[in-house]
């Protein structure tokens, strides 16, 4: 009996950073870009992977927020697994995988968080890791 309990408040704790939902997928690169830049916004594209914390950290506390504050409207956020053959299309128009992007673009590590303007080139030095939960927020709106 102890041990469902103790597992049951393990699952509960962990529960809300594994349970919230994700960012869409990136499909169509080019086609975000141009998208976002007709709202004035950089396309931003969270490179991650399902096993790391920080990523969900990130995704959760930083990222999705961003989507549901009504003074971002237009803003085009996506999210690249980089594990994942999933097929998408990328700035050049052809196919290709989630994970030969994230070799394309030299991540190794997750989470990277890359602003994109239209054409995919990037805009500012890409947002490698968490250093610092209470200063991210402010590194990203910098960004």
């Amino acid at each position: 009996m102890l041990k469902r309990c103790v597992l049951l408040i393990l699952l509960l704790v962990t529960a809300p950073s594994y349970g919230a939902p994700a960012l869409q997928p990136v499909r169509d690169l080019a086609a975000d870009a141009v998208r976002a830049g007709c709202n004035g916004q950089p396309l931003i594209v969270m490179f991650s992977a399902d096993y790391c914390q920080f990523c969900h950290t990130v995704r959760d506390l930083y990222l999705r927020p961003l989507l549901d504050d009504p003074s971002n409207q237009g803003l085009i956020i996506r999210e690249l697994k980089t594990t994942s053959d999933a097929r998408v299309t990328g700035f050049d128009g052809g196919q290709t995988t989630m994970q030969d992007l994230a070799f394309r673009y030299e991540v190794y590590l997750v989470p990277v968080v890359v602003f994109f303007g239209p054409g995919g080139s990037v805009l500012v030095d890409p947002m490698v890791g968490i250093s610092s939960q209470d200063f991210y927020g402010a590194y990203l709106k910098t960004a």
